[in-house]
């Protein structure tokens, strides 16, 4: 299962390393939790308590961030999965208790294996509560972006529908729901991918890949209407968009002529009925 975005972005980290030292302070504010014989408020260093909890909120604003921004670095190349990720939490909150503990061992000259057992109670009970807030915040921002993308399709999809002209190719799922209308001149190249098509095309200028569930099987004879032409077991071309047709050792190839795309394989089943399209 996917977790959502919000997690990885980057301002977003910042805000909740920022945020998580403040709630340890509140929380060490609010309530006193029992270190080894006694609490914060009976140590026989009480004039000292306010500066050791700011050097803990310290040292888990330390370690959370720079738990953050492995997590940012590791993300950019792999997406991690939601066990992936609550793993990394436990480990994040873990680390920080190790560094409390080692912290509050030096400071109150007390077993470090003492204090660390209930340093790493308190620590999980702590942060249980602005874990699952942020976790919830995101899972509400990826929801309200999903209907937002949503109800954008569908206003495209009605506007569509309402200044389609003649040239305009209407996709349909594999259910015949109409989930793309879009002009044939604009349309570049399909590929299958498992279950769905992905439609190339240009808007306004951009590149935009649209993914349908359907197969290529079930969108041919409407493409062919089109001189969208079945060049692959796995890919359509606008013959349109074709520059140059080049033969390599491995097979035919269509180079487009769009920048930034690379070149479709033409196999030779389908070779000899795209060369008679493009003539």
């Amino acid at each position: 299962m996917k977790i959502p975005k919000l997690v990885y972005n980057l301002k977003d980290n910042i805000i909740f390393c920022l945020s998580l030292p403040l709630f340890v302070l509140a929380f060490a504010i609010l309530y006193t939790p029992t270190f080894g014989n006694g609490t914060l408020i009976d140590w026989p260093h009480y004039e000292y308590s306010s500066m050791c909890i700011a050097i803990m909120a310290a040292i888990i604003l330390a370690t959370t961030s720079l738990s953050r921004f492995l997590l940012w670095l590791t993300t950019n190349k792999k997406r991690l999965s939601e066990f992936e990720y609550f793993i990394w939490q436990f480990g994040e909150v873990l680390v920080g208790c190790l560094f409390c503990a080692m912290f509050m061992s030096l400071f109150l000259h007390r077993p470090y294996f003492s204090i660390l057992p209930i340093t790493i109670l308190i620590g999980l009970a702590v942060a249980l509560f602005p874990y699952t807030v942020y976790w919830l915040y995101a899972e509400r921002c990826e929801r309200d972006q999903r209907i937002a993308d949503a109800q954008k399709t569908i206003m495209e999809l009605r506007s569509g529908m309402q200044h389609e002209g003649p040239n305009a190719i209407k996709f349909t799922d594999e259910k015949g729901t109409v989930r793309l209308i879009v002009s044939a001149d604009k349309v570049i190249s399909i590929e299958a991918a498992a279950n769905y098509v992905n439609i190339l095309y240009d808007k306004g200028g951009q590149l935009v890949k649209f993914s349908l569930r359907n197969t290529l099987k079930g969108i041919e004879e409407l493409c062919n209407n089109y001189d969208i032409v079945r060049c692959h077991r796995s890919y359509f071309v606008n013959i349109h968009k074709i520059k140059l047709i080049r033969k390599e050792t491995d097979g035919f190839f269509a180079e487009l002529d769009i920048d930034g795309i690379k070149s479709i394989p033409i196999s030779k089943l389908y070779a000899s009925e795209l060369i008679a399209k493009i003539e």
